[in-house]
């Protein structure tokens, strides 16, 4: 109990010391700081450029991380303007405690969940039934506390009814690149990640989707927080994230419109 404190105490600190004053205007550019689910780091980074193209004197920063960590840090007072979180779960949580302003929270995209395997598929599994026979010994799962694609794991599993079974062979990782990442290198026999970052490696492969009546739509929402420095600038960014050009960039990057 004591060490997850500590942690916890720790991540705060670092926050709070290397990006504080991020979030407001220096030296004639206005700083952004959005904390941002890791599954959408990628393109996050591609938004960021084009938003600079016509807003030159605006900086975005991004502090990526699970979901749940990221709520966390919000709670503890890290500065930030903006978070988009991969679950309504951790949005839902803060803005209970007044931490954002809810009249600019909206849905912003969608994604799917997949199971992946090491490329080459040597253990030939075939389908989430795989998971529970005597070719899988081990599978990446994020974890079920802080890491939605842990969450959105759980539910699957648990809609198949092979739960109890995948999670006496589950390694547990603090985001969903850390299971990808795992999964690559052949450290479990397979994963459960977002389609998305699956279609981003070249050392996996995709078995198959989740059945989407087993768990939750994955929408990642996005708001303003309270205690943002530069409230009327998040609020245009949110607005450029709503645009054409935002829309196509999302669906290079295998995301999905919440709206179609």
């Amino acid at each position: 109990m004591m060490k997850s404190f500590l942690s916890f105490l720790f991540i705060g600190i670092f926050v709070f010391l290397g990006l504080s004053g991020c979030s407001t205007s220096h030296k004639g550019q206005t700083v952004i700081l959005v904390m941002a689910a890791t599954s959408l780091s990628d393109v996050c980074s591609e938004l960021a450029k084009e938003y600079k193209e016509s807003n030159s004197n605006v900086e975005i920063r991004f502090n990526f991380g699970s979901s749940g960590i990221l709520q966390t840090q919000i709670q503890q007072g890290a500065p930030a303007d903006i978070f988009i979180s991969a679950a309504q779960k951790q949005m839902d949580d803060i803005e209970k405690q007044g931490l954002i302003m809810r009249d600019t929270r909206m849905d912003l995209v969608k994604n799917k969940v997949v199971l992946i395997v090491p490329k080459g598929n040597a253990k030939r599994i075939k389908g989430f039934e795989g998971i529970v026979t005597g070719k899988v010994e081990t599978i990446g799962l994020g974890d079920f506390i802080s890491v939605p694609a842990g969450q959105y794991a759980k539910e699957i599993l648990e809609s198949l009814g092979i739960l109890k079974a995948a999670q006496k062979k589950a390694v547990y990782g603090s985001n969903v690149r850390q299971v990808l990442s795992w999964t690559e290198r052949g450290e479990v026999d397979c994963g459960i990640v977002y389609e998305t970052d699956a279609a981003l490696s070249k050392g996996v492969e995709i078995i198959c989707r989740a059945p989407e009546e087993a768990y939750k739509a994955v929408i990642y929402p996005v708001a303003v927080l309270t205690d943002s420095y530069e409230k009327q600038e998040s609020k245009e960014f949110l607005g450029f994230l709503q645009s054409y050009e935002s829309i196509e960039i999302f669906k290079k990057h295998g995301f999905s419109m919440v709206k179609e």
